[in-house]
């Protein structure tokens, strides 16, 4: 029997995405800010950890897991 790893990417779903700013403070890499001027949600996808806990929290289902195999 073969078992094969899967990696897994947190993804921004910019169209779910209400800019709420709630997953902003819950993340621990800080991959997750708010734009001073546009007050716009930014993702820093190389920033994240995969700890998925803006999944968790975000209420517009924004973030999302994305399995690659």
């Amino acid at each position: 029997m073969k078992t094969q790893l899967l990696s897994e990417d947190v993804v921004r779903n910019p169209s779910k995405c209400t800019d709420c700013g709630m997953c902003v403070p819950i993340c621990p890499a800080q991959a997750l800010v708010v734009d001073a001027v546009t007050k716009k949600v930014i993702f820093h996808e190389d920033k994240c950890i995969a700890c998925e806990l803006c999944v968790k929290i975000c209420p517009a289902h924004a973030m999302e897991i994305d399995f690659e195999d």
